[in-house]
C-alpha cells in the first residue's frame, strides 16, 4: 500500500488493509483478533481530520467484519486504558510506553509494538475477568 494517500482513495486502501488482514489471519491463525480503538477528538484545537476519522472507522469496520465472518473473537481496547494498564498513566507517552514495555521483558522496537504489548494486556484483563 502507498505511504499517503489522497482522501478519494478510500476504497484502494480499505482493500489493501482487508487483503492484509486477511493474509495475516491465514498465515497466523488467530483465535482472538484485538485493536486500540480509534480516538476521534473533534473540536477547534484538534489534529484527528475528517479523513482519519473516516479511515480509522473504516478499518475497525473492516476488522470487525473479517473478524465476525471467520468466527474469531474481536475485541478493541481503549487507547487511555490501554496506556493506563501498561505504564500507570492514561495520558503516557510515546516513549513511556516503549519503556514500560521494556521493563515487562518485552522485545518492542518502536511505541507501535509497545501499543500492542498495551492492547494485548487489556484484552488478556477482559478475558481473565470472564469478558467474552
Amino acid at each position: 500500500m502507498p505511504k499517503s494517500w489522497a482522501p478519494d482513495e478510500y476504497g484502494y486502501r480499505f482493500k489493501g488493509f482487508h487483503d492484509w488482514l486477511c493474509d495475516m489471519i491465514t498465515t497466523h491463525s488467530p483465535d482472538i483478533l484485538a485493536f486500540e480503538g480509534p480516538v476521534m477528538i473533534r473540536g477547534p484545537n484538534a489534529a484527528t481530520t475528517e479523513h482519519t476519522i473516516r479511515t480509522l472507522i473504516g478499518m475497525v469496520s473492516i476488522a470487525e467484519l473479517i473478524a465476525s465472518l471467520r468466527g474469531i473473537r474481536c475485541f478493541e481496547a481503549n487507547v487511555a486504558t490501554a496506556k493506563k494498564r501498561l505504564t500507570g498513566d492514561g495520558r503516557a507517552q510515546k516513549n513511556d510506553m516503549i519503556i514500560a514495555a521494556t521493563q515487562l521483558g518485552y522485545e518492542v522496537a518502536n511505541d507501535h509494538e509497545a501499543d500492542a504489548i498495551a492492547v494485548a494486556l487489556v484484552v488478556f484483563d477482559m478475558l481473565s475477568d470472564g469478558e467474552t
